[in-house]
């Protein structure tokens, strides 16, 4: 039988803060959790927002800061999807000023942040979206959310970690192109996703 139970870290730990990312890599040496921004007290701008990013041994229960990094976003309500057991890839949330953050950046373990610039057709910054990775296409797949103006989003998109090219596989809105009548949406039954309502 499955149950909670608390986690007491026996190490220095983050900040408390909320609307922070998180992810967990596995590998040879155990589990880990990974966790990246968030709002808190000790963040800056309207928004309150942090560039911290940290890792929690799962077996160890030891928590270890990353070194800081001039590239790591100040974000929160950022979404990530974990591509491999050292690698991650980071879209959308709200900056320190509180505006919407529209950028791809990249993670990893060793290398740190890094700016990821896809050429072309891109979706809209947003927020309360959701971010899954799907490994066998090599596709980081973005789904849904809220733009600037508070309009809710349906569109539904695809970045190829390999070539940098974002695809709109599903929606109409969100920067998805019109489409002629009877044109299929490309790779739209390539994969498949959930995507589950939020609070009411």
């Amino acid at each position: 039988e499955r149950e909670w139970k608390m986690m007491t870290p026996l190490s220095i730990k983050p900040p408390k803060r909320a609307y922070h990312s998180a992810w967990i890599i596995g590998g040879s040496d155990g589990f880990k959790m990974i966790i990246h921004g968030g709002q808190s007290d000790e963040g800056k701008g309207p928004n309150s927002a942090v560039a911290d990013t940290w890792r929690l041994d799962l077996s160890t229960n030891v928590w270890t800061k990353y070194s800081s990094d001039p590239e790591a976003p100040s974000v929160s309500h950022a979404f990530v999807g974990s591509i491999s057991n050292s690698s991650a890839v980071l879209f959308g949330g709200k900056t320190e000023s509180n505006k919407l953050f529209g950028r791809v950046m990249s993670f990893d373990t060793t290398g740190g942040w890094v700016a990821v610039l896809p050429a072309g057709r891109r979706p809209d910054r947003r927020t309360g979206h959701v971010v899954s990775y799907d490994s066998d296409a090599g596709w980081m797949v973005v789904s849904h959310g809220m733009n600037w103006r508070g309009h809710f989003l349906d569109d539904t998109w695809t970045l190829d970690i390999n070539t940098g090219a974002w695809t709109c596989v599903a929606g109409t809105t969100g920067g998805c192109p019109a489409r002629k009548s009877g044109e299929k949406f490309p790779a739209a039954n390539a994969f498949s996703a959930f995507v589950s309502t939020g609070s009411q």
